[in-house]
């Protein structure tokens, strides 16, 4: 399971998760949310402690002398009013280590700590906190940390934000500041197939196809203009610019005998959907992928709508199955995932 995860993730575009460069051999012994925090952990010592980040830390300071912004508003309701007129209160951000994206971590390493039981992550995360020492204890949330905008120039932290998100997202709270009721950590499946396959599109057939993923530059009815289609993947031909494929990832399991069924499992909304950005977008050929129910893969499906105004072209929908996991066979999954796609975007070269 672990290494699917990996797998998975490695060619993620949207959904980041650090540490699918990670090395696992040493760790096979840990179970998955060990190891995640484990992972965690490394990730946030190594950059905090080769790394130190200080930013402009907005600060409101009651002061002798003026310093930054006077803040007119606050001095004369708190300071003026109550004879205190020789305190000046002012705004002002000084560069400083005591950061909100400190405190973050901070907060995430203590939680992260009094959820491990595995001996080496706690030591990890206790230097950690060690190191942020000067930095001020206190809860934090996500909308705290997507307030936070970092420059360029701390371009190592990017991964350390996406680390503090996955925790801070999945976090259920109870009344007392660092107790929890409850801690997950939650996946949705539904759209890591979706960037995956994306992903592992671009990676490997991008010599022929230009993979766009989330196209959204049309909008289903044209007068007025509304309702906006959105593509989960679009493929472009490169040696043919009119042909097009429309692809839709569905993350559903058909039923086992859904062969026997004259829709093949297919939910007719789906099929509505596909046909309806279809014809508003003048390709006549579309994708349904669904993840494998089994190690052996079933035989596509094909559906032909033809148009009622005695079109020429009808819209061909193909629905099939890719290898998206594997019991027996991991090391093989990436070669007969690019070997069914490949022989399925083969009949519409």
């Amino acid at each position: 399971m672990l290494r699917h995860l990996f797998f998975w993730f490695d060619y993620c575009r949207k959904w980041k998760f650090p540490f699918t460069k990670s090395k696992l051999d040493s760790l096979d012994d840990l179970e998955l949310p060990e190891l995640i925090i484990y992972l965690m952990a490394t990730k946030m010592l190594e950059t905090v402690s080769t790394s130190p980040i200080s930013l402009y830390q907005p600060v409101e300071e009651s002061l002798m002398s003026p310093k930054g912004r006077i803040n007119f508003s606050r001095y004369l309701s708190s300071g003026f009013i109550n004879g205190n007129h020789h305190i000046i209160d002012c705004d002002h951000e000084p560069f400083i280590f005591d950061n909100s994206l400190n405190r973050v971590i901070k907060y995430v390493s203590r939680l992260l700590l009094d959820k491990t039981k595995y001996d080496e992550s706690r030591n990890i995360l206790q230097e950690l906190i060690f190191i942020l020492d000067d930095v001020e204890d206190k809860p934090c949330s996500y909308n705290e940390l997507e307030r936070i905008v970092l420059n360029p120039l701390f371009a190592e932290y990017y991964d350390i934000k996406d680390i503090c998100k996955i925790v801070l997202q999945q976090l259920l709270y109870a009344n007392q500041q660092y107790d929890l009721s409850q801690w997950s950590l939650l996946f949705p499946m539904e759209y890591i197939f979706e960037d995956f396959i994306a992903g592992f599109l671009d990676s490997k057939f991008s010599k022929n196809w230009k993979v766009e993923y989330q196209k959204s530059n049309m909008n289903l009815s044209s007068n007025p203009e509304a309702f906006q289609m959105q593509h989960d993947i679009f493929l472009t031909s490169k040696k043919d610019s009119n042909k097009k494929i429309i692809i839709d990832t569905k993350y559903k399991l058909r039923d086992k005998d859904f062969k026997t069924d004259t829709k093949k499992g297919i939910a007719q909304s789906d099929l509505y959907q596909m046909v309806s950005y279809a014809l508003r977008r003048g390709c006549n050929k579309v994708l349904l992928l669904y993840p494998n129910i089994a190690e052996e893969l079933h035989q596509s499906d094909a559906f032909i709508i033809e148009s009622g105004f005695e079109g020429k072209d009808a819209i061909s929908i193909i629905a099939a199955e890719v290898p998206f996991w594997a019991i027996n066979d991991f090391d093989s999954l990436s070669i007969k995932l690019e070997n069914t796609l490949q022989e399925i975007l083969k009949n519409y070269e």
